[in-house]
Formats: C-alpha cells, structure tokens, sequence
C-alpha cells in the first residue's frame, strides 16, 4: 500500500501497535527508558489513551464495502492505523481497493474508515485522469479524431498496467540499461502539459516524410490503445496477458553509426522483464505505432501466449506435407482480437497506404478463402483462411463468439493444424451455448471453406506461388512444402518438363540473396499423392523422403528459373509433385510457370519398334486440365521391356 504509506509519513502518522497485523511504519517502542519521556512521546502516549473504541471489525467491514462496490475483499485487506486529522491523530480502518472500471473509468482508491461506525471518513484517488486527442483506430481508417482520457499515474505516459517509451534520435547520457547496440535510444518523451494533459500534434496521411523519428504522436497513440484493448479483454471474461505490467516501446529504429535506420514492422517479444513487451517500428514511409490494427495485433499474440498451454509456434508434417498451420493460426487469431475491438475486417488500413498498397489493408478479414486452393505457405497469407471463416461467422453470430474463440486456446497444442482448430472450436461452442446455433454456424463456415478436411493437394496452375520453409536442422537434404501438385496427364505423353520462377522468400532483389544450388528437390508419384515418411541418409542423418516413384534434382535454366524433368510413361492419368526446400537458411518462394508434354507423334510411333508399354489403370482419360507448353518435342519412345 505505497500510497497511503506515504501520506501517513508526510503527515506525521503512525500505525496502531495493537493491530495485529499492523504495518511496520512509525510502530510506536513500548521499551523501557531511563531517560524521562519527551514531549513527543508523552503526546502519543495520550493520543493512544485517548484512541477510539474499535466498535466495527475487520471482517465486518471488509464484507459491507465488499457489498457496496462488488470488489473481492476479505479482513486481510483491512488495516488498522492512525490517521491525522484535525490535529490529532485518529484510529481508522484504512482498505486499499484494486484498479477496475468504475462508470467506465478506471479507478484505484485507498479509503478510510472509521472504527467505530465503520463511516467512511477519507478517500485518495491514484488514478489521475488526463485528456488526450487520438484517432479512434488510425489515420486511414478514421481520420477524424476524437478527445480520450488516459488514466496515468503521473506526469508521464505510465499507469498501473502499461508504459510506453519512445525513441530518442541522440544518445542519451543515461540510457536505460536493456538498450542493445545498434539500436535507438528508449526514452519517455511525451510529458503531461500545464493542464496535465498529453496533447500532442496529430500526423496526417499525406504527410510527404513518413520517416518522422522525433514524432511525439506514437507515444500516445501506443498507450491509448493499448490501455482501450486491456479494458476490452477484461469486459471479455477472465482472459490475461502475460506480463501484468505491458511496455511498449514506440519509434523504434535502428543505428548503423551516425546513421538512424528504418524498422519496417512491429514486434511482439514476450518480455515481461527489462525489454518491451511489444515494439513498433518507425518505417520509411509508416510509423506502426499508429496503426490500431496493429497495436491490438501485436496485443493479442501476448493473449494466444498466455492462453495457449505452449503457445502456437511449431511447424508440422503429415504423410503428404510439410506446414506451419500453427503460425498461421497464431497469425489469424492474432488479427480476430483486432477484430473485437474494431468491427472491421480490413487489419492494418493506415501501413497500407503509407505503403501505397493498392487494397484497403494488408490483410481483408472478408476475402473467400479456401483450403486448400488458397495455401501458399506464408504465415500472414495462409492466415486469412481461419480469421476469414471466423469473420464470416462473427457477422452471423455476433460478439457471443468472442468468448469461445478465447475459449478454445487453451486446448491447442503448439502444432495444431487447421482442422484441429476447427474441432476444437465447435466442440467448445457446443458447450458453450444452449440451443447449438453457434456451433452449427461455425461448422457450416469452416466446412465451406475446406478446414474440416484439407487434403494439402492442389492442381497446377500457372502463376501459382508455393513458399517452401527454409531446410530445419532435423532434416538432412530437404523440406517439403505445404502442398503437393497435381498435374494431368494426356494419353501417350512420355515425359513432362515442370518449369518455375524460384527467389528469396520475401526479397526484393534477387541480386541481394544469391541463390545457391541446389535449391529445390522433387519427389513424384504416378499412382496418388507423394506419402511422405522420415527416413536417414548413409550418414545416418535424419531426412525427409517418401514413397515416390522418382526423387530428382531441379536444373538450372536461368538465375531465377528452375526445371525438373519427369518420367510419366506409366502415369494414370495424373503425377504427384512434391517440392522440398534444400536451403538450410533462406525460405523460397515458387512460382509455377509451365508444363512441357512431351509425347511421340503418330508418325514417328508408326516408324518407330515399339513393344506395348505396362499401364496402371487400363483405359487412360485425359482429365481435361489444359497444360501449357511452349512445344511439344517429337520422339520415339524407349523400348521397355515387360
């Protein structure tokens, strides 16, 4: 009880030596003394003789004020101490209330009682109030702003759950002690004005220099939002953060000498210690800390992390795929908390016209997506085939689905795939609600969009993109991607050459991330999709391997393009591609181009000795997938022996 500490200190006061569980501060000695009793002590003397009769328990009181302000409170949190008060000192219960929402307001009050009548006799506010002038979500999303009160402790940008830092473009001649090298100078810059509030200018969105580190407005944008969003999970149920105390640190750039860096992103960290919770980067053209989206983003990572029992992080494989659909989800959830609080379904508007994006955000909660013809195997792309179901499904149901969305994390494994998500989620809604409506609503919503079942098989397409994970060091020669390819066959086709644009995942510049050879493995099957099984090398090293019918090398065509040659002679209408990734570093992103069929004319079959060739399944029909080619070479096929 800091605070009322220290006004009986200011004040002269001291505690009851006869209360049982009195604080230690100004206990008057009962030891014997040789010397005669000052004036001083002759004085408390009296005012102990003098004391009021204790008439109102601890428990008594601490069960009226539990009744009258709907707070948890037993005799335990009922002190017994002496209050000055006209000149005397008086013997007062003294009751410490925690932080809540009182008419919408956050409130934290110490209050003393009298011990006789158990009136109420004084009250200490510690929640300051201060107004402040911010955008209700971002500049883009809501351009017109609003005046808010921010509850603060003091003349800075702090409260009893968050603090925020922002960045100072000089060094600083005491820096706080978690700054890294290479890295801004952390400093609370924004103080309270005159009147004690924190009004500072406000950005535009057509500002020309996005890249503003001396901007004061991140500062406040952080802690409104971030204290908007803790008042909100609170409203939700019994839902936490990790960290009781969240710093958030704004304006983040980076130092290479003399030389202020751009940090194009936000950051949720995990730190509930010395370092920020969560850090938003000042970008070239952006600053992420006045993004609502983003702040109620990075915030609700801190939620799956302290929800989940082991958090969403962990990549997994299946007999035909390799993915990471719990970062995904993570990812999606992540953008749902946003959605709570702000009723739109585009997440980040303000960073994407900053960046000059031609949609509405950078993600778009209430784009159709299906699994698995939409998986590409980016977390932020892959992640808007749950959050979008849950989108849809909001609409329909409303913010009952709120808690059971928030229910459902802490029975997720940390490599839970999509379907498991989904299982998970309607049987918690199941129990959740009475008449079944939101379980029913949620199992119609993700059946049509394939996360009840997805079978990671897609058919090729040119322009499709697959991002294959960089290799993991469990596996020896290459990692799977999170589909396998379909591609259909025609009659009498020999071979098919598969060609494919390959970069840096990510990159803007090929030249900046030299791409080493080989890059891409294959594996193929004729008769179904490619079963994936972990294997060793001759090494004994762990690798990925399956039961496919040929395992090749992709070949260099260009700086960027890549090929891989398959035999389909006794193909059944269709091959099985599944592509790995043998780079140990560098995630890469693959492109589809073109399917090269290369069959024997008729007129060269007619020439040709042939002996009849051994197919799987009698009678093949072309599946009516137009392949595209750039010629087809003519040939006369090799004779196979039975």
């Amino acid at each position: 009880m800091l605070g009322s500490s220290l006004l009986l200190v200011a004040l002269g006061g001291i505690a009851d030596p006869s209360a049982a569980h009195a604080p230690s501060r100004g206990v008057v000695s009962r030891s014997a003394s040789a010397s005669p009793p000052s004036a001083a002590l002759r004085a408390r003397r009296e005012w102990l003789r003098l004391a009021t009769e204790v008439k109102v328990s601890a428990a008594e009181l601490a069960a009226k004020i539990q009744r009258q302000e709907d707070v948890s409170l037993d005799a335990s949190g009922v002190q017994l101490v002496y209050l000055p008060r006209r000149g005397r000192f008086e013997r007062v219960w003294e009751v410490e209330l925690p932080l809540r929402l009182s008419g919408g307001r956050p409130t934290r009050q110490t209050r003393w009682y009298s011990v006789a009548n158990g009136v109420e006799l004084l009250r200490r506010e510690h929640v300051r109030p201060a107004w402040a002038r911010v955008f209700p979500v971002s500049p883009a999303a809501s351009s017109i702003p609003i005046d808010v009160e921010l509850s603060v402790d003091g003349v800075r940008l702090e409260g009893e759950r968050t603090s925020v830092w922002g960045c100072s473009p000089t060094p600083l001649e005491n820096p706080v002690p978690w700054r890294f090298a290479g890295e801004c100078y952390p400093q609370q810059r924004v103080t309270a004005d005159t009147a004690g509030d924190f009004r500072v200018p406000l950005p535009g969105i057509d500002f020309e220099d996005g890249f503003l580190p001396s901007d004061m407005y991140a500062e406040v944008s952080l802690y409104y939002h971030a204290e908007r969003f803790q008042d909100a999970l609170a409203d939700l149920g019994d839902y936490r953060l990790p960290c009781e105390h969240v710093k958030l640190h704004g304006n983040y750039t980076a130092r290479q000498g003399d030389d202020i860096v751009p940090v194009d992103n936000a950051y949720y960290t995990g730190s509930c210690e010395e370092r920020p919770m969560v850090i938003f980067g000042q970008g070239e053209y952006a600053d992420y800390a006045y993004d609502g989206d983003v702040i109620y983003h990075e915030l609700g990572h801190g939620v799956i992390d302290a929800e989940t029992p082991w958090g969403l992080w962990r990549p997994t494989c299946d007999d035909v795929a390799c993915f990471d659909d719990a970062g995904a989800l993570a990812e999606a959830l992540a953008d749902y908390m946003a959605v709570i609080l702000t009723e739109d379904p585009f997440i980040g508007e303000y960073i994407a016209q900053r960046q000059g994006l031609t949609r509405r955000g950078i993600r778009n909660l209430d784009a159709v997506k299906r699994c698995p013809d939409a998986l590409v195997g980016a977390l932020h792309v892959d992640s808007e085939l749950v959050s979008g179901a849950l989108w849809t499904a909001r609409q329909a149901l409303g913010p009952r689905l709120d808690a059971v969305v928030l229910d459902t994390l802490a029975g997720l494994p940390e490599d839970a795939h999509f379907e498991e998500f989904a299982a998970h989620l309607i049987d918690v809604a199941a129990t959740a609600d009475s008449d079944g409506s939101v379980a029913r609503t949620l199992t119609e919503t993700f059946a049509d969009r394939g996360l009840l079942d997805c079978s990671r098989v897609v058919p090729f397409e040119t322009g499709r993109t697959i991002v294959l994970s960089a290799r993991p060091a469990e596996h020896g020669d290459a990692q799977p991607g999170p589909v396998q390819v379909e591609v259909s066959i025609p009659l009498g086709a020999e071979s098919i050459r598969v060609v494919y644009e390959v970069r840096v995942a990510g990159s803007e510049d090929e030249d900046s991330y030299p791409i080493l050879d080989p890059v891409v493995w294959a594996w193929a099957a004729l008769d179904g999709p490619v079963m994936l099984s972990e294997g060793a090398d001759v090494q004994g090293r762990p690798t990925m391997g399956g039961a496919a019918d040929q395992r090749v090398q992709a070949a260099v065509v260009s700086q960027t393009q890549r090929e891989i040659v398959l035999d389909v002679s006794e193909a059944n209408g269709s091959v099985w591609i599944a592509l790995g990734n043998s780079h140990s570093l560098f995630p890469m992103e693959v492109t589809l181009t073109e399917v090269e069929v290369q069959e024997p004319s008729d007129a060269a079959v007619a020439g040709c000795s042939q002996a009849p060739r051994r197919r799987h399944g009698g009678l093949l029909v072309w599946l009516g997938v137009v392949l595209v080619s750039i010629g087809r070479r003519r040939r006369c096929a090799p004779r196979k022996d039975d």
